[in-house]
């Protein structure tokens, strides 16, 4: 049944007064539509995250397709190219079926949903940087590939220290200090700083696996 947005609407104002309702302050982030920050992984703040990053995807990822010998399906090359370049994404309910990344999984929906989300923004960090290969394992694939790299882990933990290091703190390249992580366009990157509560830190990398069998 679809929700009505109306039914909160007043939740965000405040009391009437003579003069109307008024709308409650929110300070905006600083970082959302600022057009000297790139590297947002929202598209709603970053709407050249299309133009710039996303744009050249498809291309990149037959080039990495090519470079291991592998044949990219029919399907991804259609995604890719109807879409933009941008991530494939299941989202419960909206959805016509599992998420075959996660489909294995005996998770809430919302859970396998934030996994697609934490995914997604990945493949455009990925896109960021320049780093093709691991964004093979990402595609949904129906060819029965053997064999895709594995995700980098020096790409892993710029992604992490972009989403939780204070905002527009510049990045370098894991192990060093003195090797600047760079854009495709080899401007160093900046963090975004979308996480606060580093606490989560320990459940930004969980991960699911079967159970194992009875004894």
């Amino acid at each position: 049944m679809a929700s009505h947005s109306s039914s909160n609407t007043s939740s965000n104002l405040s009391p009437t007064t003579n003069e109307g309702p008024q709308v409650a302050f929110v300070p905006p982030s600083p970082l959302v539509k600022d057009p000297l920050f790139d590297w947002s992984l929202d598209m709603q703040n970053n709407p050249t995250l299309e133009t710039k990053f996303l744009v050249v995807v498809k291309e990149k990822i037959l080039e990495a397709c090519s470079k291991y010998k592998l044949i990219l399906p029919e399907r991804s090359l259609r995604w890719l190219e109807n879409h933009g370049g941008h991530y494939e994404m299941y989202t419960h309910p909206d959805a016509f079926e599992i998420s075959p990344r996660f489909g294995n999984c005996s998770l809430a929906p919302l859970t396998l949903t934030n996994y697609e989300k934490l995914c997604r923004m990945f493949w455009n960090f990925l896109a960021i940087i320049g780093d093709y290969d691991c964004m093979l394992i990402l595609l949904i694939t129906d060819n029965g590939w053997t064999f895709v790299p594995s995700i980098n882990h020096k790409s892993i933990i710029a992604f992490v220290k972009h989403r939780f290091l204070p905002a527009k703190t510049p990045l370098y390249v894991e192990g060093t200090s003195d090797c600047p992580l760079v854009d495709i366009y080899q401007k160093q990157v900046s963090s975004e700083s979308t996480v606060n509560n580093r606490d989560w830190l320990k459940s930004f990398f969980c991960r699911t696996e079967p159970s194992a069998p009875s004894q």
